[in-house]
C-alpha cells in the first residue's frame, strides 16, 4: 500500500511538471513571456474625417489602414486575434475629433486612429490617451504629436514637420537653387512648421519672408512683396484649397520662377483649378503614379485602385497602410495584448523598422520620425512624377512650437 502511493505521489507530481513545461514552450519572446488570453478580435476605432476638409487626407491613409487589415485578417489575424474596425466622424472638427474619440473607445476601441493634423487630431488621441489606450494619427507630422504635446501612448508613422522642410530645403540646394522667397501660409501648425524646418536647413540665401492665410481669395499684396524681392524661387508651405489658390495667383501675375513645396500640395484634384502649373516640386513619402522606386508600392497601388475604384491620390496616405505594419509586429511582440503601456513598450524598442512609408524609429521620448528618405516629384502634365529621393537632415530642430 505504502509503495502504491509513493508511485501514485509521483505520477501526480510528472503530471504537474510536465503540464508546467508545455505552458512554458508555448511561450514566445518580444516583449511578452505568455500566450495570447482571449481569441476575441482586436477592436481599433476609427476617429477619423470621414467629412470635412481633412476627409481628403483621412480616407484614403484609412481605405490604405484598411487594405492592412484585410491581408492580417485573411492571414488569421494577429496571434490569433483577428481585426474588427468601428468609425465615427470627427467631420474635421476639434470639437467633434474627441466626440468621435469618446464614441469608438465606448464601443470597445482598444487602439484609436486619429486625424491627420494636430491641431484637428490632438482631442483624439487624448482621448484615447486617458482612457489607457494607444492612438496613432493617420498621418500628422507636427513633433508635438507623441509625449510632448498629447501624452506617452501617442503616435504617428509619418515623418516630422520640420525633417520634411528639410528635405526641400536639401532638393533645392541640389538642383542648383538659391536667392528663395518663403511663403507661408500660417492658417496651420503644419505649415509654419514645414517652413521652419527649410529655413533651418537651407544654407543658400533668403531673399524675403511673407505669410497668407488659407481662406484668403487674393494675395496680391505677397505678390507684389514677391517681385520686389526678385527671387531665384519659391517655397510654398501650404495645402488646398488656399495652396492651389495661391499659385494659380502667383503664375497669372508673371511669376514662373521654379517652386518647391511640400506633401500636402501633392495631387492631382486641384490641378485644373490652376492653368498653368510651371516648375512645381512636392515632396511626398512615396509616389503613387506608378512610378515608385520601390515596386513593392506600386503594386499596393494598383491594388488599391483596383480596390476603391480609384487611385490614390497622394502618397502621404501609405501612412495608413504603415500602421498597420506597425502595429503587427508590435502586437506580435506583445502576443497579442493591446494593454497601452505593454504595446508602447513594444512600440519604443523601434529602431528602423522597415514600412512602405519608409523606416520607423520611436523612442520614449519622441513618437514620429525624423530621419527617413522621401520622394521629390515634379508636376509633368499636371501630374507629379518621381524625380528623385532625399534623405532628411538629421540635425534639423524639432521645435515644439505654439
Amino acid at each position: 500500500m505504502q509503495r502504491s502511493i509513493v508511485v501514485l505521489a509521483a505520477l501526480a507530481l510528472t503530471l504537474v511538471v510536465a503540464a508546467c513545461g508545455g505552458s512554458s514552450s508555448d511561450s514566445s519572446g518580444g516583449g511578452s513571456s505568455s500566450a495570447p488570453k482571449t481569441d476575441k478580435p482586436i477592436v481599433i476605432g476609427a476617429a477619423i474625417a470621414k467629412t470635412g476638409t481633412f476627409s481628403q487626407y483621412d480616407i484614403p491613409a484609412y481605405n490604405f489602414f484598411k487594405l492592412k487589415v484585410d491581408e492580417l485578417n485573411a492571414a488569421g489575424g494577429i496571434k490569433g486575434r483577428k481585426i474588427e474596425l468601428v468609425e465615427a466622424d470627427a467631420r474635421s472638427d476639434p470639437a467633434q475629433a474627441k466626440v468621435a474619440a469618446q464614441r469608438v473607445l465606448g464601443e470597445g476601441a482598444e487602439i484609436v486612429l486619429a486625424l491627420c493634423d494636430f491641431d484637428f487630431g490632438s482631442p483624439a488621441a487624448l482621448a484615447a490617451d486617458q482612457a489607457g489606450k494607444v492612438s496613432f494619427a493617420l498621418c500628422a507630422q507636427s513633433p508635438k504629436w507623441g509625449v510632448q504635446g498629447i501624452g506617452p501612448l501617442s503616435y504617428t508613422p509619418s515623418i516630422a514637420t520640420f525633417a520634411e522642410g528639410s528635405v526641400m530645403a536639401k532638393f533645392a540646394e541640389q538642383k542648383g537653387l538659391d536667392n528663395g522667397f518663403i511663403l507661408t501660409d500660417d492658417t496651420i501648425t503644419y505649415d509654419r512648421e514645414q517652413c521652419d524646418g527649410f529655413r533651418q536647413s537651407f544654407k543658400g540665401k533668403v531673399a524675403g519672408e511673407d505669410t497668407f492665410k488659407n481662406g484668403d481669395s487674393s494675395i496680391a499684396s505677397q505678390i507684389t512683396k514677391i517681385k520686389q524681392a526678385n527671387p531665384g524661387f519659391l517655397v510654398l508651405c501650404s495645402y488646398p484649397p488656399g495652396g492651389p489658390t495661391a499659385l494659380r495667383q502667383i503664375r497669372a501675375a508673371g511669376i514662373d520662377i521654379p517652386i518647391v513645396s511640400e506633401g500636402a500640395m501633392e495631387g492631382t484634384y486641384w490641378t485644373k483649378s490652376v492653368p498653368k502649373i510651371g516648375e512645381l516640386y512636392v515632396t511626398s513619402p512615396v509616389s503613387v503614379m506608378g512610378d515608385d522606386p520601390n515596386p513593392k508600392v506600386n503594386d499596393l497601388v494598383k491594388k488599391y485602385t483596383e480596390t476603391y475604384g480609384a487611385a490614390p491620390p497622394v502618397g502621404l496616405s501609405i501612412a495608413g497602410y504603415a500602421i498597420g505594419e506597425v502595429l503587427e509586429k508590435a502586437l506580435t511582440m506583445t502576443n497579442g495584448d493591446t494593454d497601452g503601456k505593454k504595446l508602447a513598450a513594444a512600440l519604443d524598442t523601434f529602431k528602423n523598422v522597415p514600412s512602405l512609408a519608409g523606416d520607423m524609429t520611436f523612442t520614449p521620448e519622441l513618437h514620429i520620425n525624423k530621419d527617413r528618405e522621401m520622394a521629390v516629384l515634379q508636376y509633368v502634365d499636371n501630374k507629379p512624377k518621381h524625380v528623385t529621393q532625399i534623405r532628411s537632415d538629421p540635425s534639423v530642430q524639432l521645435r515644439m512650437s505654439k
